[in-house]
């Protein structure tokens, strides 16, 4: 028996578990994903340009508007890091990243940020506005908001229709402001960027 080749019926292979599992890997590697250091944003005029150097070319600290702070400012507690624009101040900042060039450019791009307002009268969120490569038309988009103390995260979608097939492999400038907050400070906890892959 042991030299005879035995025919194999397809009923007794056992493929589900696997099968299932190489496609949750194949899902998993659709999935496109970068994240940004908020300490590395830069703060910039509604024309896109940095500051001299005499406002420390738009470098945030403890002293610029906005404000680079600890989650628990004077206190040696949450040492994790926020942006804090004070009330009515809407100022943009500006991020850059280069893109996978198996970037899908038919699916939408999704921005995420985990925001949170001082109080709850204002709903905070942000204006953005995206560039890809060089010398694209400027695609504008607005967040959702988040109206309490807690920190939640909101997102703004680049609709697939605003983003060139170059963007694939390519470079996306983005800026965020927020939107109109008189009463209540905004916070910013961090920020990333999702989409797919082909």
């Amino acid at each position: 028996m042991s030299g005879r080749n035995l025919p194999v019926n397809p009923a007794h292979i056992h493929v589900g578990k696997h099968a299932k599992y190489i496609a949750g890997l194949a899902k998993a590697s659709r999935d496109y994903f970068k994240s940004f250091s908020i300490v590395e944003a830069r703060e910039v005029s509604a024309n896109g340009d940095v500051g001299a150097i005499a406002v420390n070319g738009g470098i945030l600290a403890s002293d610029t508007t906005p404000i680079l702070q600890s989650n628990s400012p004077a206190s040696d507690g949450d040492n994790g890091q926020r942006i804090n624009w004070i009330k009515s101040n809407n100022d943009p900042l500006m991020f850059q990243c280069a893109l996978d060039p198996n970037l899908d450019p038919n699916k939408d791009l999704t921005l995420s940020f985990l925001i949170a307002s001082e109080a709850t009268t204002d709903a905070v969120g942000f204006a953005v506005e995206s560039w890809f490569n060089v010398g694209d038309t400027k695609v504008a988009d607005v967040s959702g908001t988040n109206q309490t103390v807690t920190a939640a995260e909101v997102t703004a979608t680049i609709a697939a229709a605003d983003i060139p097939d170059a963007a694939a492999g390519g470079y996306l400038t983005f800026t965020i402001a927020p939107v109109a907050h008189t009463t209540d400070k905004m916070y910013l906890y961090g920020l990333k960027l999702t989409g797919f892959l082909i």
